[in-house]
């Protein structure tokens, strides 16, 4: 019994891609409470500082200049650590996301709330370390979203030397040219030498 040749294997099958790691609930419940002490710590901070300023304005005081400062180290540092906690030590990588996201916020409302300190009065030094301050910020931010852009697939395999595989569904297949046998090339230049002699005739 003779077995026919054997079928070309078609592309191999890819691996089924793996499920989506479940997030530690804990991690969640933690990124939830340090989001509610941020805004409280941020909430109480700037209305407590204004509430001095404007204190000290109806006494018809000194300016305190110590005020701000001390406010920006406040939420700096007690909204800074539990957001440095979040971007670190979580195994999910939404939460560490969110924690660097947060610390970045955070970091930005120290630099701001710190100019406050600059007195009123000298409005174009204000202004000019406002603008510095938003440059530096705004690099820094670009800096931190290039360094943590998600890679996608197509991405990624260019990055790791393969070419992206092609569906062909739906493509026409290719037909591959093939030479005809030595009878079947004779037999095609007897007929045109036969047409050619004919056509001779005619035209005489």
């Amino acid at each position: 019994m003779e077995v026919g040749p054997v079928p070309p294997a078609g592309p191999p099958t890819p691996p089924p891609a793996p499920g989506p790691e479940r997030t530690n609930p804990w991690a969640v419940v933690a990124a939830v409470l340090t989001g509610c002490w941020a805004v409280l710590v941020t909430l109480v901070g700037q209305v407590g500082g204004w509430g001095v300023d404007q204190a000290v304005l109806a006494a018809g005081l000194d300016r305190a200049v110590p005020t701000w400062p001390l406010v920006a180290l406040g939420t700096v540092l007690l909204v800074g650590a539990p957001t440095l906690a979040l971007a670190l030590l979580p195994r999910s990588p939404a939460v560490r996301a969110t924690g660097r996201a947060w610390l970045a916020g955070t970091l930005a409302l120290g630099a701001l709330t710190l100019l406050r300190a600059v007195p009123p009065v000298h409005e174009e030094a204000y202004l000019a370390a406002l603008a510095a301050t938003a440059a530096l910020l705004a690099v820094g931010l670009g800096r931190l979203l290039r360094r943590h852009r998600p890679v996608g697939p197509a991405e990624d395999h260019r990055q790791q030397g393969h070419r992206p595989h092609r569906p062909t569904v739906g493509l026409p297949e290719r037909r591959t040219h093939r030479p005809r046998p030595v009878g079947a090339r004779r037999a095609v230049v007897a007929r045109a030498d036969r047409l050619g002699a004919d056509l001779a005739l005619i035209h005489i």
